[in-house]
């Protein structure tokens, strides 16, 4: 059985962060379609960035000799106002490399449901 606990999804999402420094950056003429660009384009990092819950899942093993070792890890949080869940490799430095699939919901109900599965 699965415990909820109340979570302020608002914390854990970088979008409003980010749409305030690009703000500053671009003396206002930034907007959230801007933040969702950039959002894009690092999604791995915002992705993680932006986790409520993560576990290990474990090793991946590349088909490629001489790859860099990467742990899979998976995660739930909230990014722009959706949950998501989430894979993602891990270096062995502990920093996100690849976002291998990701999932969105609506509800924190339904991201939590198909986290525990």
């Amino acid at each position: 059985m699965t415990d909820f606990a109340t979570i302020t999804a608002d914390a854990h999402d970088p979008l409003p962060g980010l749409l305030a420094s690009l703000q500053l950056e671009f003396d206002g003429a930034a907007d959230a379609r801007m933040a969702r660009d950039v959002i894009m384009f690092e999604a791995v990092d915002f992705h993680w960035a932006a986790r409520v819950e993560s576990e290990r899942i474990g090793p991946f093993e590349a088909l490629e000799e001489g790859a860099e070792p990467v742990d899979i890890w998976s995660m739930l949080g909230m990014l722009a106002g959706c949950w998501f869940v989430a894979r993602v490799a891990i270096d062995e430095a502990g920093r996100p490399r690849d976002l291998l699939e990701v999932r969105r919901f609506d509800s924190a109900w339904d991201a939590y449901e198909a986290y525990d599965q």
